[in-house]
């Protein structure tokens, strides 16, 4: 029912989507069963006082307030806290969140790329 209603460009953006979709999960998927790394996860993650208390308004404060580790990357770390506010300090889910992450990125690579 719905593929009748759709016009055939939004027929085919939809296909192409589905396709990144699978792309993405058949290249990240094994990712999902992966533990933390000990390269710099410990320093980012499960190590970071600010990051496991999950989403705080001391924690936003303190993510744009300053560098961390010689990086400024606040968004980053806005997006640790969110991850273990909904589902604690668990790898798998730091890995869904980032597999569902590359996905939005290569639809929105896809969307720019035909835009120009």
């Amino acid at each position: 029912m719905v593929s009748v209603l759709l016009k055939p460009e939004s027929k085919r953006l939809l296909l192409h989507c589905l396709l990144l979709l699978g792309l993405t999960v058949c290249i990240y998927f094994p990712a999902l069963s992966h533990h933390f790394v000990n390269f710099d996860d410990p320093e980012y993650t499960f190590n970071e006082v600010m990051v496991t208390q999950g989403l705080t308004w001391d924690g936003v404060y303190w993510s744009f307030s300053d560098y961390h580790y010689f990086n400024y990357h606040p968004l980053t770390w806005l997006s640790y806290m969110l991850d273990v506010e909904l589902f604690g300090v668990s790898a798998s889910a730091f890995h869904s969140v980032n597999l569902i992450l590359h996905f939005v990125c290569a639809v929105a690579v896809y969307f720019v790329s035909i835009v120009c």
